[in-house]
This record gives structure tokens, C-alpha cells and sequence, in this order.
């Protein structure tokens, strides 16, 4: 009994705010995600409308594998960094996309591409905070 750790006190309003930010951003990912995974052949015509025709099912997939898992680990706050890392260029190139395309691009797709773009700065330049998985595997040396 002695060998359970307890996850660590809470010190501020802020760190609980700082975290619902961070998972809502995780979360945010996850349901876009699951919105592409339903409806596939949407963004592959995405992919495809920008001229890059070669696997475009490929790449679907791989930006669907990649927003699942990295809005699952910056949910978590486990391994936030890299997940943000494998996030941005994704969402860069969707902001690009809806900033140039006229025929898939729209001003509330735009507006929150750009603000979860924003969003994943913030967390990188910051960290996942004080109520994470990272915190407590760095507080406990695990």
C-alpha cells in the first residue's frame, strides 16, 4: 500500500482551466477525425482538389491515423509535445486550404482551422500542464 502514488494536488483555478483548454483541443481533433473517418472519399476529394492526385487514399488515412491518436494523447496530456508536433503541419495545410480553395473552403472551416492551428502553438510553446499524464510521469520519473 505504500507504493501508491497519488496524482498531484491541484494548486490553481487555472491549471483545471489550462487543462479543459487542452482536452477540449484533444477532443476537437477526435470528432474531426471521426467525421473524416465517416466520410472518407470527402477527404480524398480535398486531397485531390489541391492537384496532389498520387494515393490520395493513402494520405487520407494517414491524416485520420494521425489526428485520432494525437487528439487522443493531447487529451490525455501524454506525449502532448510530439502529438502537437505531428498535429500542426496537418493543420497548417488546412488552413492554407481553406484560406485559397473556393469551391471546399468556407469562412467557419477557416476560423476554426485557424484557431485550432493557434491552439496547438500555444500548447507546444507551453506544455500540457499541471494536470497531465506528462506532469506526473516527469513528477514521478516514470
Amino acid at each position: 500500500m505504500e507504493n501508491i502514488r497519488p496524482f498531484p494536488t491541484i494548486q490553481s483555478f487555472g491549471d483545471v482551466f489550462f487543462a479543459f483548454f487542452r482536452a477540449a483541443l484533444g477532443l476537437l481533433l477526435l470528432f474531426r477525425d471521426i467525421d473524416f473517418i465517416f466520410d472518407m472519399s470527402h477527404l480524398e476529394k480535398l486531397i485531390s482538389s489541391t492537384g496532389f492526385t498520387y494515393n490520395t487514399g493513402v494520405i487520407a488515412y494517414l491524416i485520420s491515423s494521425i489526428h485520432l491518436f494525437g487528439g487522443a494523447l493531447i487529451v490525455l496530456g501524454l506525449l502532448t509535445r510530439i502529438a502537437i508536433i505531428l498535429q500542426i503541419p496537418i493543420v497548417l495545410a488546412a488552413v492554407l486550404f481553406n484560406m485559397m480553395s473556393t469551391t471546399y473552403g468556407s469562412l467557419p472551416e477557416l476560423i476554426l482551422s485557424f484557431t485550432i492551428l493557434v491552439l496547438l502553438v500555444f500548447y507546444l510553446v507551453k506544455g500540457p500542464g499541471m494536470i497531465s499524464m506528462d506532469h506526473y510521469r516527469k513528477l514521478y520519473q516514470l
